[in-house]
């Protein structure tokens, strides 16, 4: 399932064209393509370079920009889980072997 996940992952464009809606703010569009708030942070700046914007705090509905893609923050969300289970399930696996 992993491999399924990271194999569909290569194949997303990264960029993806987003109109901004009313109340969109550029951290809440950085937080739909990261695995978690540091990315989001990150990715605050790298759109604002990607789409030359200098005010981050100045964008208007309508307005056409370009954001990472939101599926890739899922898929590596979903990676990110069944990574965690999968080690806790090995753990778990250790723990009664040795009893």
């Amino acid at each position: 399932k992993i491999e399924s996940l990271e194999s569909e992952l290569e194949t997303l464009p990264i960029w993806v064209e987003y109109e901004i809606q009313y109340g969109d703010t550029l951290s809440s569009l950085a937080y739909l393509g990261a695995k978690d708030s540091t990315e989001a942070i990150d990715n605050i700046d790298r759109i604002a370079r990607y789409n030359n914007i200098e005010k981050k705090n100045e964008l208007y509905r309508g307005d056409k920009i370009y954001i990472i893609n939101p599926k890739i923050g899922e898929l590596r969300e979903k990676i990110y889980s069944l990574e965690e289970s999968l080690k806790e399930s090995l753990i778990v696996n250790d723990s009664n072997k040795q009893k």
